[in-house]
């Protein structure tokens, strides 16, 4: 509940929202990205700077549909707020978020 509460300032904010179905299982690779609560990014378990990353969502593999975005636990609100907003900025893909207790 937190992290929809967090989410939606960057949602309200952008002029239209853009709603992507869930890949389906069999449709194409995931990036996953999570954002540890030291605030490290890490791409498919390799942690990675915030240039590394940016290569990587730009030169994304095409059978890659979607972004996971899997924020710490440990994280500010604002803090998850502001990585979402950061990683739909920066990628051309959808970007689904991940909480530990599921999908939001």
């Amino acid at each position: 509940m937190l992290l929809a509460v967090a989410a939606l300032p960057s949602l309200v904010q952008q002029a239209k929202l853009r709603l992507h179905p869930e890949p389906a299982v069999g449709g194409g690779d995931v990036l996953v990205v999570a954002r540890a609560a030291s605030g490290r990014w890490i791409l498919n378990g390799a942690p990675q700077a915030e240039e590394g990353l940016l290569r990587q969502l730009q030169a994304r593999p095409s059978a890659v549909v979607a972004v996971r975005f899997q924020p710490s636990a440990g994280l500010a609100s604002a803090e998850v707020a502001a990585s979402l907003d950061w990683l739909q900025r920066h990628s051309r893909l959808p970007v689904l978020v991940e909480w530990q207790g599921g999908k939001l």
